[in-house]
């Protein structure tokens, strides 16, 4: 009814006066806001063209149940363009008395206004998660790689460590180093060579999800102790786990590419060994080495089971 009764300045006043009254009874702001426009461009159709809009549409453009996207594309559309430069340096100046993610649709990523809507968040939230998403969209390959924000991202891999989702942790971490990649293959000459670790993998303890030191140690006695002979966490002292095979202590991560040292653990049961042994074993056997433990280990690993739908 408001769109089709809508003649501009020529509008009659029983439709003025029927979609003010519906105005009001409107619970949704898009409708209101719809209907408020439409009376409103009736009765200033005849003013002069170089009126204050901004201040015509103030109630609208800064109206909180609209969303910012939809205030701004409004502004872009109606607004003189010294009017909306005037509007965004008022948004602008908004968000330091009610920081909000929202506003780095004005900021940018690339300002220390940004940083301290970031911050900000951060410290309300501890929202890690869309913080670093955030910065992973950005173009700024000094963003990416500063102190601060590098900071950020092993404090949420961290957590995500101490939570046991070391799937989503390498998933992220995959990510994130293709965007670096990105965005060096795009403008190499204004981002620094990066030192790229050769180590891919590390062990946590499960106790106190430190990671565990591969260093070789001393004991009191001047021997040396390899990382092979641990049998507990330094950190913690909790024992570390055994090898259902062998029943020796699994250690940290052995140097080089010794794959009959490493680590093979079931997702399912949590059983596991040194990678050799658990290979030797389940090529007899498909069930889990421990006793008791009727997991077909070897089963959950098969091409069949992996490629079957969820």
């Amino acid at each position: 009814m408001a769109m089709s009764g809508f003649s501009g300045g020529s509008s009659s006043e029983l439709w003025k006066e029927t979609c003010g009254k519906l105005q009001e009874k409107l619970s949704n702001s898009y409708l209101q806001r719809t209907f408020w426009f439409l009376l409103l461009s009736a009765n200033h159709s005849n003013d002069d063209a170089n009126a204050n809009l901004c201040e015509r549409y103030h109630n609208l453009l800064f109206d909180e149940e609209i969303l910012l996207t939809d205030r701004i594309a409004f502004a872009c559309t109606h607004l003189p363009y010294q009017q909306l430069v005037s509007y965004i340096r008022s948004m602008t100046n908004l968000f330091r008395y009610n920081p909000s993610l929202k506003y780095l649709l004005i900021t940018g990523l690339t300002s220390q206004d940004s940083i301290e809507i970031l911050l900000d968040y951060l410290e309300k939230t501890l929202d890690y998660q869309s913080v670093l998403g955030i910065i992973m969209r950005s173009c700024d390959y000094s963003l990416l790689s500063s102190k601060r924000t590098l900071y950020w991202k092993d404090r949420y891999c961290a957590w995500l460590n101490s939570w046991r989702f070391y799937y989503e942790r390498i998933k992220f971490e995959k990510k994130w180093s293709e965007r670096m990649g990105q965005l060096e293959s795009e403008n190499p000459t204004n981002c620094p060579h990066r030192n790229i670790t050769k180590d891919v993998a590390m062990v946590h303890c499960n106790y106190c999800s430190k990671r565990i030191v591969m260093k070789d140690r001393t004991n009191n006695n001047n021997m040396s102790i390899t990382t092979s002979m641990m049998e507990s966490c330094p950190h913690c002292r909790q024992s570390l786990p055994k090898c259902c095979v062998c029943a020796k202590h699994l250690g940290t991560r052995p140097d080089g590419r010794d794959l009959m040292n490493w680590l093979s653990v079931c997702l399912k049961c949590q059983h596991g060994g040194h990678y050799q042994h658990m290979s030797d074993w389940f090529s007899e056997f498909y069930k889990c080495p421990v006793s008791g433990c009727n997991c077909p280990c070897d089963l959950m690993n098969s091409e069949t089971f992996v490629r079957a739908p969820k």
